[in-house]
């Protein structure tokens, strides 16, 4: 069972209190990884076409794979947007994206 999105952040803040400041970056992506089981199959959180950058061809993808907080994800290929690793893409998710985001 994926842990609670307020379950993840407890946890990042209990370990580093910068990421609950409004901070969440991809430190704090990865310290959800670690302390709660980030479910995301590529090798960088929102790369999803694994090119080594996230740029306008993953925000693309970020879009399509939006579920909300109530939706669940129906593509594997989408988990590479659930920073939460609630099994969901929603705005939670997308404000870790938009920290790694990086337009050309």
């Amino acid at each position: 069972m994926l842990p609670q999105v307020s379950q993840v952040f407890e946890r990042v803040c209990a370990e580093n209190s910068s990421c609950c400041n409004g901070a969440w970056d991809s430190t704090c992506v990865a310290l959800a990884d670690d302390l709660c089981g980030n479910t995301c199959q590529c090798p960088t959180f929102g790369d999803f076409d694994d090119n080594g950058a996230i740029d306008l061809a993953d925000l693309a993808w970020f879009q399509r794979c939006f579920t909300g907080p109530d939706g669940t994800i129906s593509d594997s290929s989408c988990a590479c947007g659930d920073a939460a690793g609630n099994g969901d893409i929603d705005l939670v998710d997308f404000k870790a994206f938009h920290t790694t985001f990086h337009r050309p």
